[in-house]
């Protein structure tokens, strides 16, 4: 029935041997002093949907928080095409997002340790006693035009955010400066209370795909062009078609 989320069992993941092991050697290098946001590992999702929105939420240890929340909106769908979301499928950690021709989307991701049913005090988390300069975010492709926000929520409602044009290319990482961010007066950052990174997906392209390796706090911002690229020497992600 259209307007219900599909799960299929019938799923094709083409990713590189090369490349997951190139990006991840980068990463363990690089991760003195870093707080494990999400890494996908676990939590396996497979969505193929042409509803206009819905949500999932996860109970999940390895999480900041304890619990993942993901949500859609397909904001333009002319030629009633699929959205396709996949994480943690057969052992590829990773959150990937595939939209059909004419498709546009918005995918929020959102960390709050609240859960379905409410209740919790949220993240709690320190940035200030953590020494977090930035949230880095660990790209194996990008092969569409995406603006990605990041935004941080203190415990009195207060926000700090960020958007930024990523364009196709190379993997990348990606770090979101909090020296950067819009922040509201007051902001606390030690009792930050939920993460929310919103992923909009402007092109509209057949078969083009994003696949986020992993969000993390982070205590650097490397000089730019220091850490651009992940790619060089033959790091490849193929494209991953449903059919």
């Amino acid at each position: 029935m259209e307007g219900t989320v599909h799960m299929s069992s019938k799923k094709t993941t083409l990713i590189h041997g090369i490349a997951i092991a190139a990006a991840a050697g980068l990463v363990s290098s690089a991760s003195a002093g870093v707080v494990l946001v999400d890494d996908f590992s676990t939590g396996e999702i497979d969505i193929s949907t042409r509803s206009a929105e819905g949500t999932l939420n996860d109970a999940l240890a390895n999480v900041l928080g304890g619990e993942r929340e993901l949500s859609w909106d397909i904001v333009q769908n002319p030629f009633n095409s699929r959205l396709n979301i996949f994480a943690a499928f057969e052992g590829t950690p990773g959150l990937g997002i595939d939209m059909g021709a004419g498709n546009a989307s918005v995918v929020n991701l959102r960390y709050d340790g609240v859960g379905t049913e409410g209740g919790a005090a949220g993240l709690g988390f320190d940035a200030i006693a953590e020494g977090t300069q930035s949230v880095r975010m660990t790209f194996l492709t990008i092969d569409l035009e995406t603006d990605v926000t990041v935004t941080l929520t203190d415990g009195s409602g207060l926000e700090a955010s960020l958007t930024r044009f990523l364009a196709p290319g190379l993997a990348s990482i990606e770090f979101f400066a909090l020296n950067d961010f819009d922040i509201d007066a007051g902001f606390d950052f030690s009792d930050i209370f939920a993460l929310d990174v919103d992923i909009n997906l402007i092109s509209q392209e057949p078969n083009r795909d994003l696949f986020l390796s992993d969000i993390q706090f982070d205590m650097e911002v490397p000089s730019p062009g220091s850490m651009a690229l992940i790619g060089i020497g033959g790091l490849a992600l193929a494209g991953r078609r449903r059919r």
